[in-house]
């Protein structure tokens, strides 16, 4: 299938900007998760780019777990919910380290048969194709073994506006993309690459691994002008509401998960809650009363809400009403006799049958979250309102609170 020429010829418009440090300081970020066995490494305090990061991985005097933990770390594995997931993977690090080796050792793996070391019955359990193609990329010799996480491959896809990566939400589909995927995913990148030469393209000399991050662009507050391009081009693909997802009961009785979850406070009494976000898909969840988490006689309330559906909510009820700023509209005895347009909180009520007061009053969190972010400001009324100036997009919504999460983190 040809790559479409008008999308090709905005992605070589846009300049390249290298991609710089990203994520967390290998300590930092191995003392939060509280991984076992990680004291005898010696690990760095400070952020790594990614030729650090693959230097280290690459040279065989170096522990390949060593190496696994600066990858982990420069690719932001389980924050929030699913930390869960890179405590799991760690605790497979024996039959893991026998991967890695074999990756930096076999210089004569296909990419196929790379990405095959980790597919299947063979995969670590929690570790998806976005973490494993990023071992691959790191303890790798050959130069065109690339990192197919959600970023590059909706911009593969929206390239060739073809499913050439088989997509489960937000990322790359564990158990639709196999190594034959993988190999393509990376052949296309090597024809833009090749593509980009031809054209002497910003009059240089094109890598893969360059063409990679020109892929993934940037995001957080400030995104690249091609991440915008990618966001708007997936919200219209994937305009319909997703499922609401809920959190399992597991995590409702799992200690182990507290420290990554942030605090802030509400608007009007200044009362704290915490919230953490998945860093699989644009997911938010709230919980109250957590400071009475451990006493029988509280039970803390967790609500998850799907970005894309509140960031819609929100954006209608922007459009209502403008500058005067949206109501929280969250009394639990005014709510059930209020419309859906009345505010953010009889909004919420109606969006989710059966009515739940109690999960329509976390209006008040998520408000407060829109200001502190700088999404919205507070309206200065005896009844709280937030201005919401420009329209929420849900993935950066998203990727802030991401960003806010890892400053917490690199404190702690």
């Amino acid at each position: 299938m040809p790559i479409d020429q008008v999308r090709l010829n905005k992605f070589l418009s846009i300049p390249f900007i290298s991609q710089g440090p990203i994520f967390y300081p290998p300590r930092h970020w191995a003392e939060n998760l509280e991984l076992e066995d990680t004291h005898q490494f010696n690990l760095p305090a400070k952020r790594l780019d990614r030729a650090d990061v693959r230097s280290v991985c690459r040279d065989p005097e170096n522990d390949v777990l060593f190496g696994y933990l600066h990858a982990m770390a420069w690719g932001g594995q389980g924050v929030g919910i699913t930390r869960r997931h890179a405590i799991n993977a760690w605790q497979h690090r024996l039959f893991l380290s026998e991967k890695l080796i074999n990756l930096r050792s076999n210089p004569m793996l296909s990419r196929a048969d790379a990405y095959s070391l980790f597919d299947g019955e063979l995969s670590i359990p929690g570790l998806g194709p976005s973490y494993w193609t990023k071992l691959i990329f790191f303890f790798s010799e050959a130069e065109d073994r690339y990192i197919m996480d959600q970023w590059t491959a909706k911009s593969i896809n929206y390239l060739w506006n073809a499913q050439i990566v088989p997509m489960n939400g937000h990322m790359p589909d564990a158990k639709k993309c196999d190594g034959g995927v993988y190999n393509e995913f990376c052949s296309h990148v090597d024809e833009l690459t090749a593509i980009a030469n031809d054209r002497k393209n910003e009059d240089r000399i094109w890598t893969g691994e360059m063409i990679e991050q020109r892929l993934f662009s940037s995001g957080g507050r400030s995104p690249g002008p091609f991440r915008c391009l990618i966001r708007q081009w997936w919200h219209g693909e994937n305009s319909a509401p997703a499922p609401q997802n809920h959190l399992k009961s597991s995590l409702r009785n799992s200690h182990s998960e507290e420290k990554l979850w942030v605090v802030s406070q509400t608007l009007a009494r200044g009362k704290r809650f915490h919230w953490t976000v998945d860093d699989d898909s644009p997911r938010l969840t709230i919980i109250r009363n957590f400071n009475g988490r451990h006493q029988d006689t509280v039970k803390p309330r967790y609500d998850t809400f799907e970005l894309g559906e509140l960031s819609e909510l929100i954006n209608k009820l922007r459009m209502n009403f403008g500058n005067t700023g949206i109501p929280l509209a969250n009394s639990v005895s005014e709510m059930p006799n209020l419309s859906a347009e009345a505010g953010l909180g009889a909004a919420l009520l109606h969006k989710y049958p059966p009515p739940d007061t109690a999960r329509a009053q976390a209006a008040s969190q998520i408000a407060a979250l829109l200001v502190e972010l700088g999404f919205a400001r507070s309206v200065g009324t005896r009844e709280t309102r937030i201005h919401v100036p420009n329209t929420l997009d849900a993935v950066e919504f998203w990727e802030i609170l991401r960003s806010r999460q890892a400053l917490v983190v690199n404190r702690n």
